[in-house]
């Protein structure tokens, strides 16, 4: 019987049983740093971000980065456009009070005219001499004010002037109504200017019927001057008026009238 084989040598590790184990990874070491990232000096600390600057609003500014928003330059054009509109307008503002002109459109007129047709477009017009307009030239004169202010008031005040004069045109038209339809008020109204220049002359007459202004007053005077007329006149019973004694010239004669001198 031959001898059994003896066993095969146990290959050779070769140079991987000579290779030192690698050793564990700890923090802040180049095996804990990830690939392609460059790990910050040792012992020193990340930069902080620059901290806002006060010309710069804290709504356009980004305090993560240290920089300005996008929104900044945004911002700055505005201010730019509103410190050039303040400085057209500083400019703009009269020297004195008389510089603040009152120059209303064309179409103020005709909007008014529109809105109260009572008043003549033609009786439309403001006074560029009235006291309250003078007044208001002072006065935003005074606070450095726009013209254009002006220009407003100005049309406010003339609206006001129109409305009253519309009202005074309707309570008149309501008046001369109440003294009957228009034929018949037209007529009255043209005998009682009639007699009242036959008694107490033309130009006090003109005076007289200017001043009436209700229809109650128009029938006190219509009355009057009935009766005045009738003076002299013989009545159904043969007797006349007599015509009165006229007043004392003087105010101290007709307070006094039993007074000697």
């Amino acid at each position: 019987m031959p001898p059994e084989a003896a066993p095969a040598p146990a290959p050779s590790p070769g140079l991987s049983s000579l290779v030192s184990p690698e050793p564990a990874a700890t923090p802040g070491s180049a095996a804990a740093v990830p690939a392609g990232s460059q790990p910050p000096p040792t012992g020193q600390t990340p930069p902080t971000p620059p901290s806002r600057p006060d010309y710069i609003p804290e709504e356009h500014w980004d305090a993560e980065t240290g920089a300005p928003k996008d929104t900044f330059v945004k911002h700055v054009a505005e201010l730019e456009t509103a410190h050039k509109e303040l400085t057209e307008k500083a400019a703009a503002i009269p020297k004195d009070p008389a510089g603040y002109k009152v120059e209303l459109p064309p179409e103020v007129i005709t909007e008014l005219a529109a809105k109260y047709k009572e008043v003549p477009a033609v009786d439309i017009k403001l006074d560029p001499e009235h006291p309250l307009i003078g007044a208001a030239q002072k006065i935003l004169h005074k606070h450095k004010a726009s013209p254009e202010i002006l220009t407003e008031m100005a049309r406010e005040f003339l609206d006001f002037q129109v409305a009253a004069k519309a009202f005074d045109q309707r309570f008149l038209l309501d008046e001369f109504a109440k003294l009957g339809p228009q034929a018949t008020a037209s007529a009255r109204y043209r005998a009682l200017t009639a007699s009242a220049t036959a008694q107490i002359g033309a130009a006090d007459a003109e005076v007289l019927t200017n001043e009436i202004r209700s229809a109650a007053g128009f029938n006190v005077i219509e009355k009057l001057l009935l009766q005045k007329a009738n003076q002299g006149v013989s009545q159904p019973n043969g007797h006349a008026h007599e015509t009165p004694t006229p007043p004392p010239a003087k105010w101290e004669d007709r307070l006094y009238p039993d007074r000697k001198v």
